[in-house]
């Protein structure tokens, strides 16, 4: 399903599911010179041959887009593929070890193999056999972009088995999260040197 276009400017509403601006014009992209969108008192622009200055990323279900073509061309809404962000976990450093009650810092690269995108980093960490998560913010990755993730604990008594995840939001099917990306790995618990105690000997005059 779609519309056909004309040579020059059309004002059609998008039929399509909500996707990424380059998911959503796969079809016609080869002819388009430039679109722009009307949404919430803003007009957004998308211009093949000036991304930088693009601003238009997302299409959603029910934008008017004005769109001038090059030539004519069928824009098929659906033939177009979803293209959805591919949250990659590309490097973590962390220290292998730690003594207890004692602060730890653990970064975690996120790298958007996909289309851009809504991500979220979380991980959790399982001291003993309880399972504690902790949620970073989320980020609009673009496509190939990485973003580094810094988050604190205080470690337990015993080692701690950490599990470190990327997702991202699906606005088409509205779940969240999904595309669940994962690093594991062990940080030790160091054993605490004991305290040198000293001895105060009390003189007492006779």
């Amino acid at each position: 399903m779609g519309v056909q276009l004309v040579a020059g400017w059309n004002t059609v509403v998008y039929g399509g599911v909500n996707q990424g601006i380059e998911g959503a014009i796969a079809t016609i992209k080869p002819y388009l010179i430039i679109m722009w969108v009307f949404r919430g008192g803003v007009w957004y622009m998308y211009d093949p041959a000036d991304l930088a200055n693009s601003d238009l990323t997302y299409l959603y279900n029910g934008d008017t887009c004005s769109l001038n073509m090059a030539q004519a061309a069928t824009w098929d809404w659906f033939a177009a593929p979803v293209l959805v962000p591919k949250p990659k976990i590309t490097s973590v450093v962390y220290p292998t070890q730690a003594s207890p009650n004692t602060t730890v810092t653990v970064k975690v690269t996120i790298t958007n193999q996909g289309a851009e995108g809504w991500i979220i980093p979380y991980f959790g960490y399982m001291p003993a056999t309880t399972w504690l998560m902790i949620w970073g913010d989320w980020q609009w990755l673009i496509a190939g972009g990485s973003y580094t993730w810094t988050f604190t604990f205080t470690m337990p008594s015993q080692n701690c088995n950490i599990m470190c995840y990327a997702v991202y939001y699906d606005s088409v099917t509205g779940q969240n999260p999904v595309g669940d990306t994962s690093a594991t790995f062990t940080i030790a618990v160091t054993a605490i040197a004991p305290q040198a105690k000293s001895l105060e000997v009390a003189y007492v005059k006779v």
